[in-house]
């Protein structure tokens, strides 16, 4: 009978390993999760499974979302612009990614989140036309009463209302009841599987009339510890001629989620303000991998990197040590935790300085990243990990503008103050070197 339990035990772990080879592609990931289930057995295999398979289905659905953006886009005749940059690298941006280029859009920055929420407010009592809000947890940063009461009153005046999430909260279910009861449409974006870490819809947006919109992000700060945690965190309001490539993202993604077409309501995009400007939505079998690496090859002075995880793939990795031997000025933040990201990051951020970067862990959280290349700056929802850049779904706003860039360093200087630079890269912990060999 021992034998007999011993032997399906064996036979299920290999069936168990053999899935996990069928599965993934990447071979750091199939020695780490195969390791994990001869530890484990099938209690990791589950956790592997429902958390970190890359499943087909999941692929097949995120490859559906862009066939049909490619149809909405048709029926909604959107065509490009003849707009050039006197930047390569927007200019790649515009013939890789089919991201067009704006030269009359202006940007508000806010760096709290009451005056963000004010100002939202104010724009969301002017709707005259739909509000769309596209955000990867459900109502992220804004789910307080006086949001709430002014959607339910414009959805009541007959302006057309649009929620769409990735991932919820406990507790949103009531309030999603009670926001679909006052006839708002609210929808979750991808339902084929909302456990996977992975191919999620990593954009928060707000559309108001395609007038004004806003890119943000936020991170609930819940601390049990005496000392306040410090975080740094940034919220973009965005207007003029920009704000059309922002809006038909905002319908894209309710017309994927809704499965249902909502025509492009607004046709004229004002100019407004001097900055030229560029968004960039993930594409079908195009990561965001090769925009950073064309802005980073290009870098002639200096590369400011403010991030919350920093796992980078090889060739980004490469990139950025080849720019600092190079002469290039490069410093890194790295937002401070205790997960095994952290200790990943931590190692890689190592290595950078170990090339000659000025390595830096903000003490508290980095909700915004952002990235300053030269003139330019990268602001919006990606990221600088590896599975992440590949598979969730990111967006970027790109402004070409050297007094945005300035303010932007400044406001990345001051961070300087409550962070510990690290001068003694080659001491390297154990941990470090564990996480950083599985990512």
């Amino acid at each position: 009978m021992i034998i007999l339990a011993l032997t399906i035990h064996i036979v299920v772990l290999i069936a168990m390993m053999i899935a996990i080879i069928c599965f993934e592609s990447d071979c750091k990931k199939i020695i780490f999760w195969n390791l994990i289930v001869s530890i484990t057995s099938i209690f990791g295999f589950l956790v592997y499974f429902i958390c970190f398979c890359d499943k087909p289905g999941l692929k097949k659905s995120i490859k559906t979302k862009f066939d049909q953006d490619e149809i909405y886009k048709n029926l909604v005749k959107y065509t490009m612009g003849n707009t050039c940059s006197i930047n390569e690298t927007i200019n790649f941006n515009k013939r890789h990614y089919s991201a067009d280029i704006y030269k009359n859009s202006d940007i508000q920055v806010f760096d709290n989140e009451e005056a963000f929420v004010s100002n939202l407010a104010n724009d969301i009592e002017k709707a005259q036309e739909y509000i769309i809000l596209d955000n990867e947890f459900f109502l992220m940063g804004i789910n307080n009463d006086i949001i709430i009461s002014l959607l339910k009153e414009k959805q009541s005046m007959g302006i057309m209302v649009k929620c769409i999430y990735d991932r919820t909260k406990l507790g949103d279910s009531k309030l999603i009841k009670e926001l679909r009861a006052s006839g708002i449409r609210v929808c979750n974006f991808n339902k084929r599987d909302i456990f996977n870490r992975y191919y999620k819809n990593s954009k928060n947006l707000i559309s108001i009339d395609g007038l004004n919109t806003y890119l943000y992000n936020s991170f609930n700060l819940k601390s049990k510890k005496e000392k306040p945690i410090s975080c740094s965190n940034l919220y973009y309001k965005i207007q003029g001629d920009v704000t059309k490539s922002i809006d038909l993202d905002c319908h894209l993604d309710v017309s994927f989620a809704t499965q249902k077409y909502y025509e492009l309501e607004h046709n004229n995009y004002l100019p407004m303000g001097n900055i030229e400007m560029q968004y960039v939505s993930s594409t079908s079998d195009k990561d965001f991998e090769g925009l950073f690496l064309k802005a980073i090859n290009d870098a002639k002075k200096q590369i400011i990197i403010h991030i919350n995880k920093f796992i980078p793939t090889p060739s980004i990795k490469q990139a950025i040590a080849m720019a600092t031997l190079s002469g290039v000025d490069v410093k890194i933040m790295l937002s401070k935790n205790n997960t095994m990201s952290y200790y990943t990051s931590r190692a890689y951020l190592k290595e950078m300085a170990m090339h000659g970067a000025r390595a830096y862990i903000y003490d508290g959280i980095i909700a915004s990243n952002f990235i300053i290349i030269d003139d330019l700056t990268f602001v919006g929802n990606f990221s600088l990990v590896n599975l992440e850049i590949r598979n969730n779904l990111q967006n970027i706003l790109i402004l070409n503008d050297k007094d945005f860039s300035g303010k932007t360093q400044l406001y990345f200087n001051d961070l300087i103050n409550n962070s510990y630079r690290i001068c003694k890269p080659k001491n390297v912990l154990l941990r470090e070197k564990i996480f950083k060999k599985f990512n």
